[in-house]
């Protein structure tokens, strides 16, 4: 376990909720809420640059406000880290809504999908992109594993997630 901040994150390798290129998932929580969170872990190295991960940190901040948007939280720096060339690295951690139903190919193995549902999926996801491209962001990397879903209580709503190649375009 590791305290950052105000959250306690589960660092254990069996407790991985999702692995991409520049980093893995765990489950967290906030110690003085108990609000469960999801924490994307992100180390820099030569090709994945502290700018490079601000500027996705900076597109999700600037995407919220949308149901169909994952949710962000905090981020958290810090440099004290080295890798191998004992050159001192950043990491960061980003504190986002954490999604209990997972991503599509999850979902869709754990729940039904008839037409109406798949429709209605569909609708949410084109919801979120319409939402994106009106804040001039493109996301760039649309596909079953960036596609989250959580249970809101009343039905399960899909959220567009890793902004890592996204980009803002001009008007």
């Amino acid at each position: 376990m590791e305290v950052i901040g105000e959250f306690e994150v589960d660092t254990r390798a069996r407790n991985i909720l999702g692995e991409g290129a520049f980093g893995q998932v765990y489950r967290g929580t906030n110690q003085k809420t108990g609000q469960m969170v999801a924490v994307k872990c992100v180390m820099e190295t030569d090709k994945i640059t502290p700018e490079r991960i601000r500027n996705e940190i900076k597109i999700l901040e600037s995407a919220q406000g949308h149901d169909n948007i994952l949710g962000f939280i905090q981020v958290h720096e810090d440099f004290s880290l080295k890798g191998v060339t004992k050159k001192k690295r950043a990491m960061f951690w980003i504190f986002i809504e954490l999604c209990s139903l997972g991503n599509l190919y999850e979902y869709s193995i754990s729940h039904l999908l008839e037409k109406e549902h798949m429709i209605d999926i569909m609708g949410q996801v084109s919801d979120g992109v319409a939402y994106l491209h009106a804040k001039n962001i493109v996301h760039r990397d649309i596909k079953p594993d960036n596609l989250l879903f959580v249970d809101s209580g009343f039905d399960h709503v899909a959220k567009i997630a890793d902004f890592g190649i996204s980009k803002w375009v001009e008007d």
